[in-house]
């Protein structure tokens, strides 16, 4: 009889035992995980490996046209290009900032600035470096494509006011006044009164323009071809440091 077949008549049962209820044990795991990833949670990886594939840009939609009453366009969309930095790869994102800085006429240090700012974000959310680019940008990012593919553009409708500031207050965007321009009034402005004060700057600027449009300057001693001039510098004289129209 061989040594090794004596040696092996002489192995612990119960260590065997163990080691065999350990292998089962583990292939129950294995297909356990197996189970929980391909079936249970099936839809929640799904839509993870979608997401990651799947790059989501926003496409905002266009804002309708402001006519008066006789039918002449106040307010009109025109398209324009945003130049968006893709950040999948952020080394190569990284090493080509010197490059798009130049290309598109900013600083490295803004450029910077605005990749410092949304670190917290996901690398495949594209964020928006430039709202508005010039033709000269779009050339540069068209005419590198190859060199630079972490830039890409998206069309946006932008407004034209076809009067320039006049009626800003109602058919443009008004800012909230800020906490350095509270300081600067030099105590005429309070945190608290802002609510108050934008609903009276509003409501007084809203009566200046519709008598303006009706037509009611003249009543007041005004002639027609100086009514814009008044309506003006009447409006100026009640915004100013109250409202700031962007």
């Amino acid at each position: 009889m061989s040594i090794w077949f004596e040696n092996d008549k002489k192995l612990p049962q119960g260590r065997l035992a163990a080691v065999s209820y350990g292998i089962v044990a583990l292939i129950g795991l294995l297909l356990f995980g197996f189970w929980n990833l391909q079936v249970i949670r099936t839809t929640y990886y799904a839509g993870m490996a979608e997401r990651n594939r799947v790059r989501s840009i926003p496409i905002i939609a266009p804002r309708g046209s402001i006519l008066d009453r006789q039918g002449r366009v106040l307010v009109d969309n025109y398209p324009s290009f945003s130049v968006l930095l893709l950040r999948d790869d952020t080394k190569l994102m990284q090493s080509l900032l010197p490059q798009i800085a130049d290309g598109l006429g900013m600083t490295l240090a803004d450029l910077q600035q605005q990749v410092d700012a949304v670190k917290t974000l996901p690398d495949f959310q594209p964020i928006v470096i430039k709202p508005e680019a010039s033709p000269a940008d779009i050339a540069f990012i068209e005419s590198h494509r190859p060199d630079i593919p972490v830039l890409e553009m998206m069309m946006v409708h932008r407004r034209r006011y076809e009067y320039g500031d006049f009626l800003a207050h109602a058919i443009g965007y008004v800012g909230e006044v800020s906490a350095d321009e509270v300081a600067a009034s030099g105590g005429l402005l309070r945190s608290g009164d802002l609510a108050a004060i934008a609903l009276a700057a509003r409501a007084t600027a809203y009566g200046v323009a519709r008598m303006y449009v009706d037509g009611h300057f003249a009543q007041w001693g005004v002639k027609n071809k100086d009514a814009r001039r008044v309506f003006e510098s009447t409006f100026d004289l009640l915004m100013g440091g109250i409202a700031i129209n962007s």
